[in-house]
Formats: structure tokens, C-alpha cells, sequence
């Protein structure tokens, strides 16, 4: 298995492997940071992440990569794999994160280029399963 390259402990600290370039280090902070802007860390349990991982690694390194894109990072040689593996190859999963994915990449890129203040979105996971 491929080393660790980040992860988001509870409390929202963010940890990155020191083995990364400083390319990849950013395009790991802006996949963590996703996940935190999306709610996939404070909204839901670990259970319901655990359910839902899937959707929410989709959800974060799609948000990262086009967020490394409006930066200048071109991050497509590691983001495309791993995105086909979450998805299996599927199209459909992709595009129904859509929405989301891009509200969340905007916010990244404005709070690295303009100092903005992150609005969390709220996680339909965590509501669908509040409601289940």
C-alpha cells in the first residue's frame, strides 16, 4: 500500500506527510481542507463516514483538484487515479457531486488567494442519516 499522505484528526487539525513534495503536500491540504469545508469531519460520525467514504473522497479530491487547478497546480496525475479508484469508473458518482465539489473549490482557492473566511456546507450525508 501506497504511504499515508494526509489526514484530518478530530478537532479539525489537519496532518501531512513530510515525505511529500511541496507540490503534493498542498494538493494533500487542499484535499483535507475539502473534507472540512464540506462537513465530512465534524457532521458525521464514524460510522456514517465509514458508510459514505466513498462518496466522500470523491466529494474532497474532486473539490482539491479543481482548487489545485485554479491555483496552477497541475495535480491530475495523482487526482485522476485515485478518483477512478473511489468510483469504480463511475461517471455517474461524479457528476452528482457536481454542485458541491465546485462551491468547495472556489472557497479553497479564495481562502488561499484572497484570505477568506470558509462557510462549512452542510453534509447531506450526516442529514441522511438523521432522518433514516
Amino acid at each position: 500500500a501506497a504511504p499515508l499522505s494526509g489526514y484530518t484528526r478530530p478537532g479539525l487539525q489537519i496532518v501531512i506527510a513530510a515525505h511529500l513534495s511541496p507540490a503534493d503536500q498542498l494538493a494533500t491540504l487542499l484535499h483535507e481542507a475539502a473534507h472540512n469545508l464540506m462537513s465530512h469531519v465534524d457532521a458525521l460520525t464514524p460510522t456514517e463516514y465509514r458508510r459514505h467514504r466513498g462518496l466522500c473522497e470523491v466529494e474532497a479530491e474532486s473539490a482539491a483538484y479543481l482548487a489545485a487547478g485554479i491555483l496552477n497546480l497541475d495535480h491530475a496525475a495523482t487526482a485522476v487515479p485515485y478518483l477512478a479508484g473511489w468510483t469504480g469508473d463511475n461517471l455517474d458518482l461524479i457528476t452528482t457531486t457536481a454542485r458541491r465539489v465546485t462551491t468547495t473549490a472556489a472557497q479553497l482557492a479564495a481562502l488561499i488567494t484572497e484570505g477568506a473566511t470558509p462557510t462549512h456546507l452542510p453534509s447531506p450525508l450526516a442529514a441522511e442519516s438523521q432522518a433514516a
